[in-house]
């Protein structure tokens, strides 16, 4: 008698966990998609040299730090910023 009722507690110990994840599957589905995805993509975009507004005639490449820093190009994207 005691194995059946120990079967029977882990059958329903078992739908229970499943009743939990069930449950807990929406949420887990919208933190993954609004938390983990967009913290993901901004370490990606990290090392590139992405701008806001996309100008053809500077495309998006990877950055990395073996190339020299451009500093004649740095020098021309701060210099609005100095004049405030």
């Amino acid at each position: 008698m005691a194995k059946s009722q120990n079967s029977k507690t882990s059958k329903f110990q078992r739908q229970e966990s499943l009743m939990a994840w069930i449950f807990s599957a929406p949420a887990l589905i919208l933190l993954i998609i609004f938390l983990v995805v967009p913290f993901v993509m901004a370490i990606g975009l990290s090392f590139t040299d992405q701008r806001l507004i996309p100008n053809p005639n500077l495309p998006t490449k990877i950055v990395s730090q073996s190339q020299p820093a451009d500093k004649d190009r740095m020098v021309s994207e701060l210099r609005p910023l100095a004049g405030r």
